[in-house]
């Protein structure tokens, strides 16, 4: 090998590891947070879209070819694909944090930012199969949640406080469901805004297949999936790397939430008929 390859295999290597590492945690954690009764709506989602965000690092792991020290039999490299799906863990990290992390000033408040998020999912819903079918029953069903969800927001003190242009904007069920913006969440999270603009830029420009994604593969074989190569293993090893710092954030959420969650193991035990799990 090269400098210049051993350099990249070294980093990958490390970087990988790491990544690794933190995945294993994660998935303990997750398990351990899993099966737990409560009556708090925030702790209940935390640990549903923390599940989302283990099986989403998984994904992303079988993505990231094994280079030492067994390296994988039939190595598949696709750096373009590791950075769309790393999109799509950072946007579920982003509503991890604005739904179960972000201090809201009361229950009301974290109750409109829900109801929000249920009124874009139900007119997205309400899209797709109008789409598929004009006349499919189902979508009197869409229409009644719709005019429920308005009804449950409006009669809610924080966002009858909102401006009255937000609000009814708000209530459309179109785009805009959350309250804060990209800045105002990063700045929350303590993250530098201009460093995530560029890597937000990168990661939606493969995402839609922009020329980015595919450039080069001729002449130094990147992206073609079977040539191992440094500029996959510098590319991919970017992008665990900002998968590993917000896994990283996650975890430090999760262990706010659910402080001994490392500790005890998950115990199966029967209450009634069915069966519960419960901390050792």
């Amino acid at each position: 090998m090269k400098i210049e390859e051993l350099e990249a295999e070294k980093i990958y290597r490390e970087t990988r590891d790491t990544f690794t590492n933190c995945i294993k945690r994660a998935t303990v954690i997750s398990q351990n947070a899993g099966g737990r009764y409560t009556e708090d709506k925030k702790i209940f989602w935390a640990s549903v879209i923390f599940t989302k965000l283990v099986v989403i690092v998984h994904s992303i792991s079988r993505l990231a070819p094994r280079t030492s020290p067994v390296p994988d039999k039939r190595p598949h490299w696709d750096y373009s694909s590791v950075a769309s799906i790393t999109r799509n863990f950072i946007e579920c990290y982003f509503l991890f944090f604005y739904l179960c992390i972000d201090k809201t000033s009361n229950e009301d408040e974290w109750l409109t930012r829900f109801n929000l998020i249920q009124l874009r999912d139900n007119t997205s819903r309400k899209q797709i199969f109008s789409q598929w079918d004009s006349n499919d029953p189902q979508l009197v069903g869409f229409d009644d949640h719709h005019n429920a969800l308005v009804k449950e927001l409006q009669s809610r003190s924080f966002f009858c406080s909102l401006p009255e242009k937000r609000q009814v904007a708000l209530l459309k069920g179109n785009d805009d469901a959350m309250l804060l913006t990209r800045d105002e969440i990063l700045d929350r999270m303590g993250k530098d805004k201009t460093h995530f603009r560029g890597m937000w830029r990168y990661l939606c420009a493969h995402t839609h297949s922009a020329p980015i994604a595919f450039y080069r593969m001729a002449e130094d074989g990147r992206g073609c999936g079977i040539k191992e190569n440094q500029v996959d293993k510098r590319l991919t090893s970017a992008l665990l790397m900002e998968v590993t710092d917000f896994l990283n954030l996650a975890i430090s959420d999760m262990l706010l939430l659910f402080p001994d969650v490392e500790q005890n193991p998950i115990v199966t035990v029967r209450s009634g008929n069915k069966k519960a799990r419960r901390r050792g």
